[in-house]
């Protein structure tokens, strides 16, 4: 490291220093977006049903869990759904 004086004592001279060039780490990816559920008046979103929460409904597939509001679902769906529920 060049040295220059400086009141009385050696001090590293930081303006011939060059900047080190460590590597800038990547970002890491993001979580990646599990597919949608299919929205549709099947019998697999009522299969795939794990409880109401507040305004929607919690599914769960292939371990994956998802929350829906009830008003993205068709009519039929809902209906089918609280059926499930109350039983």
């Amino acid at each position: 490291i060049p040295l220059r004086y400086r009141s009385n004592h050696w001090v590293p001279d930081s303006r011939l220093e060059q900047p080190s060039l460590q590597p800038t780490p990547e970002p890491s990816p993001g979580p990646q977006p599990a597919p949608n559920l299919k929205i549709d008046s099947n019998s697999s979103l009522v299969s795939q049903l794990v409880r109401k929460v507040g305004e929607g409904y919690v599914f769960e597939e292939k371990g994956i869990s998802r929350y829906v509001f009830a008003k993205d679902l068709p009519s039929e769906t809902v209906k089918n759904l609280e059926s499930k529920l109350s039983k």
